[in-house]
């Protein structure tokens, strides 16, 4: 999965994969979270919003304990 780099103090870079909804996302700390289920829509929203990481966090609460 191709990975880009996003403007956040939190978020490194964030890759998805159309064709599974799976959206891969890497930390500054260097871990590296996979997520499944992930519309393009949804990552794409994420990926340019204002704030990478406040987005992401909402995201995940709208996702319940993933």
């Amino acid at each position: 999965m191709k990975h880009e780099a996003v403007k956040s103090s939190v978020v490194s870079t964030m890759g998805h994969d159309s064709q599974t909804d799976m959206m891969e996302v890497r930390f500054k700390g260097g871990k590296l979270y996979t997520y499944e289920g992930v519309t393009a829509d949804q990552f794409e929203s994420i990926r340019h919003a204002e704030s990478v990481g406040k987005a992401f966090n909402q995201f995940l609460q709208g996702r319940g304990n993933e």
